[in-house]
C-alpha cells in the first residue's frame, strides 16, 4: 500500500471513505469485465484486451483488499492463499 496512507487511523471517517470508494471502483470493474469478456469469442486477436482486462480486476480487487486492511487491519481477501492454492492445484 502506498505510504500515504501510513497515517490513516483505523475505523476513521477516512478509512470508512477509502473502503467505501474501492468498493464502488471494484463493483464498477467488476461490470465492466463482465460485459466486455461475455463478448468475447475466444479468439486469440482478443487476448490483448483480456489480459487488460485481467490486470484492471486484479488491480481493482487489490487495491479493495488494502483498502478493508487500512480500516479494519485484516485482508478479508485471501489473495496470498488463493495464489498459493492455484499453483498446488
Amino acid at each position: 500500500m502506498d505510504d500515504v496512507w501510513d497515517n490513516v487511523e483505523q475505523y476513521s471517517e477516512q478509512s470508512a471513505q477509502e473502503i467505501v470508494a474501492a468498493a464502488i471502483q471494484l463493483i464498477e470493474t467488476i461490470r465492466s469485465y463482465t460485459d466486455d469478456v461475455v463478448s468475447m469469442h475466444g479468439e486469440s486477436a482478443e487476448l490483448p484486451a483480456l489480459t487488460e482486462r485481467n490486470q484492471q480486476l486484479a488491480e481493482a480487487v487489490a487495491a479493495f483488499n488494502d483498502r478493508a486492511f487500512l480500516h479494519t487491519g485484516t485482508r478479508p481477501l485471501l489473495l496470498d492463499v488463493l495464489d498459493e492454492d492455484a499453483v498446488d492445484a
